[in-house]
């Protein structure tokens, strides 16, 4: 049974990070640094979530609560605060890094991170709790459908708003930072309040479904704005003479499709080198003083790679 769980946990995950990574069709992210957030989700977040949760669970004991009270609170308070703050923790310190661009990035290595602890979590429960075998297979379609999306998605909800107020300044980054996180806690909040108790669960996975759907939504409208950046961007350059008209053309729209697929090497090389351009000059447009300088260096080092990939 610990093999069939350790499967039962890791494949799903897995695969939903797969999926992910490849729905980033514009710019896929370095697979090993999204594993790395994976990795961070499955072992650092969840050793300093248990060890958080453990720490305020013990000042209630101390406190005399009544331990009904205290699973109560530990599960719809303490969890979904430590979880959703331990797993951005390594966000804050990676966001920073050249390949978060926008917010697909953000949802891609959020997600990442969120379906990492989903992975341990439900490994977890299976072990813990799955005594027999109808119990087991019910925790692992409810756990790898519904439980582990979510910290999926309250944590990819972070890492959106964090990669949007990468290139903002001031009391409007930490404003959206803050937001972000407080998003991630409360809808983590609200899922293990409406599934502690059996008269509201059916809410609960009601809930669910719909938020899975809308964080669909919100991917499939990301990328739809990667493209009209890409786009209008691209064609800025058409009108420099960087690059020649037709070329506008290799981006095919904003279906969940590569555009590259088909191309030799140095082609996606070329790709990449436009993909990166175009998002560079939108960056520069908003970003704050201290990021021009960088950003505009980026831009002409684009435009020569550009340049030798013509010639």
């Amino acid at each position: 049974m610990l093999l069939m769980s350790f499967l039962a946990a890791f494949i799903p995950m897995i695969s939903y990070m797969v999926l992910l990574w490849y729905l980033d069709k514009y710019e896929k992210e370095p697979l090993l640094l999204v594993i790395y957030h994976f990795l961070w989700g499955a072992a650092g977040a969840i050793i300093f979530s248990v060890i958080g949760v453990a720490f305020l669970q013990a000042i209630l004991v101390i406190l005399n609560v009544n331990q009904a009270v205290t699973e109560f609170i530990s599960t719809v308070i303490f969890a979904p605060f430590v979880e959703e703050l331990t797993k951005a923790a390594f966000l804050i310190f990676t966001f920073r890094n050249k390949h978060f661009d926008n917010i697909t990035d953000g949802l891609v290595y959020g997600g990442a991170v969120g379906l990492g602890f989903g992975m341990t979590e439900n490994f977890m429960y299976f072990v813990g709790f799955g005594t027999t075998l109808e119990l087991w297979i019910q925790l692992v379609v409810i756990r790898s459908i519904f439980s582990a999306v979510l910290h999926c998605i309250a944590t990819a909800t972070f890492g959106a708003f964090l990669t949007s107020a990468k290139f903002q300044s001031g009391w409007k980054k930490s404003s959206t930072i803050i937001i972000g996180l407080f998003l991630a806690v409360f809808v983590h909040f609200l899922w293990n309040l409406l599934v502690s108790n059996s008269y509201t669960s059916f809410i609960g996975f009601f809930m669910m479904v719909i938020i899975i759907a809308s964080f669909f939504a919100v991917f499939k409208y990301s990328l739809k704005k990667e493209f009209e950046i890409i786009r209008n961007e691209l064609n800025e350059e058409v009108q420099f003479g960087i690059i020649p008209q037709a070329h506008i053309s290799l981006f095919k729209g904003n279906k969940f499709s590569s555009p590259v697929i088909g191309i030799n090497s140095p082609e996606k090389k070329y790709i990449k080198n436009l993909v990166k351009l175009a998002f560079r000059k939108s960056q520069y447009k908003s970003c704050s003083a201290k990021q021009k300088a960088f950003l505009e260096e980026e831009i002409m080092r684009y435009r020569k790679l550009i340049s030798e990939n013509l010639s």
